[in-house]
């Protein structure tokens, strides 16, 4: 573990992975992390570096890692991922609905996301040229 200078936020360096597709399942994370040295599976940076190098913009991804190699996401986020038409709060209400069981499941999710933005967020605080 290290930490930005002047930062009390701890980041670990490890391998990364990125995909061109959604790797929703604990199967499939742990199929690659076996056979690659990586830690991370990254399935958004991929379309954002392949742009920026197709436009020659030089780029740097930092992540904050919201689901653990463990962790199988509900089967209607990634049909958002994969279809647009899916990106609409009444997708997860449905799924809520015909899995109500799952609701600590989804709370858990909201909580990792809340965590995860709040985390980039102090990263790029601790970047910015006003906190020097």
């Amino acid at each position: 573990m290290d930490s930005l200078d002047g930062s009390t936020e701890a980041y670990t360096v490890c391998g990364c992975m990125s995909v061109p597709q959604l790797a929703s399942g604990a199967n499939m994370k742990a199929w690659i992390g076996a056979n690659f040295p990586v830690r991370i599976i990254d399935m958004e940076s991929y379309w954002v570096s392949e742009t920026a190098a197709a436009h020659g913009v030089r780029h740097l991804i930092v992540r904050s890692v919201l689901d653990p190699l463990g962790q199988t996401l509900p089967a209607f986020i990634g049909k958002a991922v994969n279809d647009e038409s899916n990106r609409h709060w009444i997708k997860a209400v449905r799924y809520l609905v015909a899995n109500p069981t799952h609701a600590p499941r989804l709370m858990s999710l909201a909580r990792q996301t809340r965590v995860a933005r709040a985390a980039l967020g102090r990263f790029l605080g601790a970047l910015s040229p006003a906190s020097t």
